[in-house]
């Protein structure tokens, strides 16, 4: 059975960008670019209560280990405050995670806390059906490219079956790229979706030949979305496999470690996707 893969924030989306880029400078291209991708990735509102419940125990456990607290393991070791559509980058004084504080404090369930902020926040969901997207840094002049499950096929996204839709949809990305940021020269990606095959053959050999481990940090669907289908639901195995490994989490290295697959980092030079994919 294929992996039904959701890389982030994803989440994570499909964006409007050329409409937005086309209106402004270059100078200005990568901030809006990047501006477009978050209220993208904020839309994904289907995650299920046990998502949240599982970012709190995280939480729970990494406060343990590192011996910080809780409300620090929170903001910067969880994805709910992108979870909750706020602006990055992280301000442990913005006040609707203040208030989202607060009110954890006196939850019974705070799952449902968490949830019902996440739900509060950020509007539903909107797919074109478009599985990749990027951001542009123009300061670096590099494309970070990202992955979400938008394809309704049930035979799922990476499956041979939709290899050819998916290699359509990266050509039609990449020369959008080059109509509208030619001065750019590196193409690079972080997720733990790199660990598998069927993503790693859409791209340049060269591109993910020597991928790296990512800084641990956990904010984003880049390293949760392992664990959700394309139903927003929890993979009941892998979750209670994870659960286990932290609860007897002594050190910090044993965190990261803990987790199935590890967020891998990629960097190429972007002409070898030209080529790749016959633009000229």
């Amino acid at each position: 059975m294929p992996i039904e893969p959701h890389e982030h924030d994803v989440f994570e989306e499909s964006h409007p960008r050329g409409d937005l880029v086309s209106q402004h400078t270059a100078a200005t291209r990568g901030r809006l670019q990047h501006e477009v991708t978050q209220r993208e990735e904020n839309k994904q509102s289907n995650l299920e209560r046990d998502f949240f419940s599982l970012q709190i125990q995280f939480a729970h456990c990494v406060a343990r280990v590192k011996g910080i607290p809780l409300h620090e393991a929170l903001l910067r070791n969880t994805c709910l405050y992108r979870r909750f559509g706020l602006p990055r980058p992280l301000d442990p004084k913005n006040p609707v995670w203040e208030r989202f504080l607060s009110d954890l404090e006196l939850a019974e369930h705070p799952e449902d806390v968490a949830y019902a902020y996440a739900t509060e926040h950020i509007a539903p969901r909107e797919s074109s059906g478009r599985c990749f997207y990027y951001d542009y840094d123009a300061e670096e002049k590099a494309i970070h490219m990202h992955f979400a499950n938008n394809d309704l096929d049930p035979r799922g996204p990476l499956s041979d079956a939709r290899m050819p839709a998916r290699l359509a949809e990266l050509r039609a990305m990449f020369e959008e790229i080059k109509n509208q940021h030619p001065e750019a020269i590196a193409v690079s990606g972080s997720s733990w979706i790199y660990n598998v095959p069927n993503y790693r053959r859409l791209f340049p050999p060269e591109y993910t030949k020597e991928p790296k481990r990512a800084p641990n940090g956990y904010p984003g669907m880049s390293v949760w979305g392992q664990f959700i289908n394309r139903n927003g639901q929890l993979k009941v195995k892998e979750v209670s496999e994870f659960l286990g490994k932290l609860s007897v989490a002594q050190t910090e290295e044993d965190i990261p470690n803990a987790f199935p697959m590890k967020e891998l980092a990629v960097k190429g030079n972007i002409e070898e996707f030209y080529k790749f994919y016959g633009i000229t």
